[in-house]
């Protein structure tokens, strides 16, 4: 066997398995869903032929094994540099494996596309079968520069395109907290949209002025320095007479009050932070004046944890399955955003220790409303409870002692969080470790 590398769009590719996966299904009515990293180009390079049997051949084996109705094969990156991809191909299925998986032939396929193909166990959840296969990121005219996008080919054999819910809508996230900024990214991207971001309001209120063609949503943050999202929304609407530009707040704070703050200021919704993508998706599309395309279907990703991960996430506190439907079930852009959490951990207690010597009550407020959601967004439910709750006596307006002691409170939190969330780190680390460091990966 010989490859015959060639150009070739990744959507294209997974589309023409359905049919494959429609003949082996006979009267069942199995669906075929495909979860898609959305970090993974569209266009790369490789023998699609070879690729397309190989993943039929292991669909159509979990298809006589699996006793559920629908089929999932993700597609995961592993490692990218500008002219390469590591992928890993997995299917899963709800039975006891499929019994072909490790035939000669497809163990050849696979080699030959410089992988090697691995059956897992998953406890309570049937088998996984996998390969990973470097391939080159496609140049010149076939690479658009379009972004990556998630896949639900919803039955086997349908014939439609993918739902991106959100294709082609330009959107400004104006969000201070680097965090929330690449998870609302992720999350927004992944469904098609164009996103821009903002760090804070004046910026907001420049991009928005400058825009050519205008966006179509505005998603603002509240609390944030140089210029709040009152004063952004405000300046919008007033300064540049844009009455119509629908804006939508992001907060935490997701009282009656606060919503009736926002829309006394021009604001058309308000939405709560940690994100709920099908909420969020389904507003930005109500307020675009766009139909509301059914959504992909999400990945249950609790029963497919390693038991490492699922252990360490439980001794810390993190409901992870929540915090993972949050990242789109994207593992490697959770176990990112925990890493940068984790990195600046160490140095919030001088942060908060500053903020009390200044004895200023406003920088310290936004400081703990930015806890709170970054804890919430991780799946930490109690630190973010206790920054919700020292947020809520700052905004009381308690004495000197009280605004110590809500600090006190606070840095007690994030010291009893750091050895439980660095464990989670560690255990996520290693059970993407394999695959980092399978040769070709570096």
């Amino acid at each position: 066997m010989i490859l015959d590398p060639q150009p070739f769009r990744i959507d294209d590719m997974l589309r023409g398995l359905s049919p494959i996966v429609a003949a082996e299904t006979g009267a069942r009515p199995i669906g075929l869903r495909f979860d898609v990293d959305p970090a993974l180009p569209r266009h790369l390079v490789g023998d699609v032929a070879r690729l397309r049997q190989l993943l039929g051949e292991l669909c159509g084996d979990a298809v006589g094994v699996t006793g559920k109705t629908e089929l999932a094969l993700s597609v995961a990156v592993i490692q990218r540099s500008a002219r390469a991809v590591a992928v890993e191909f997995a299917v899963h299925d709800a039975g006891m494996g499929s019994g072909g998986s490790d035939s000669a032939t497809r163990q050849a396929l696979a080699a030959l596309m410089g992988g090697e193909l691995k059956a897992e166990d998953v406890p309570g959840a049937g088998r996984r079968l996998r390969f990973c296969v470097t391939l080159p990121v496609a140049r010149g005219p076939v690479d658009d520069g379009a972004a990556p996008m998630p896949f639900d080919d919803g039955a086997a054999g349908s014939d439609r395109a993918p739902e991106r819910r959100l294709a082609g809508m330009r959107l400004l996230v104006v969000e201070d907290d680097r965090t929330n900024q690449r998870v609302a990214r992720a999350i927004l991207e992944a469904e098609g949209a164009t996103v821009r971001v903002a760090a804070n309001g004046e910026e907001a209120v420049a991009a928005v002025a400058a825009a050519e063609p205008q966006f179509d949503v505005v998603l603002m943050d509240l609390q944030m320095p140089v210029m709040d999202g009152f004063t952004a929304a405000n300046r919008i609407r007033q300064d540049l007479g844009l009455r119509t530009l629908p804006i939508v707040a992001m907060t935490a704070n997701v009282a009656d009050a606060d919503r009736e703050a926002c829309l006394a200021v021009g604001m058309d919704e308000h939405v709560g932070k940690p994100f709920d993508r099908r909420h969020l998706t389904a507003v930005l599309c109500r307020l675009a004046g766009w139909p509301a395309a059914p959504g992909a279907a999400t990945v249950t990703v609790a029963s497919v944890l390693p038991a490492g991960v699922a252990a360490a996430a439980l001794a810390a506190g993190i409901d992870i399955a929540a915090a993972m439907s949050r990242f789109g079930d994207n593992g490697a852009l959770y176990e990112r955003m925990l890493s940068m959490f984790v990195e600046d951990l160490p140095a919030m207690p001088a942060q908060l220790a500053a903020l009390v010597a200044q004895g200023e009550a406003e920088p310290a407020l936004r400081w703990m409303h930015t806890l709170k959601g970054q804890a919430a967004t991780l799946g930490a439910g109690e630190l973010s409870a206790v920054a919700a709750d020292a947020e809520q006596r700052l905004a009381a307006g308690v004495d000197a002692s009280g605004f110590a002691a809500a600090a006190q409170m606070a840095g007690g939190a994030l010291a009893g969080a750091g050895p439980g969330l660095r464990a989670l780190l560690r255990a996520l680390q290693a059970a993407a470790a394999p695959d980092r460091d399978r040769p070709g990966r570096q």
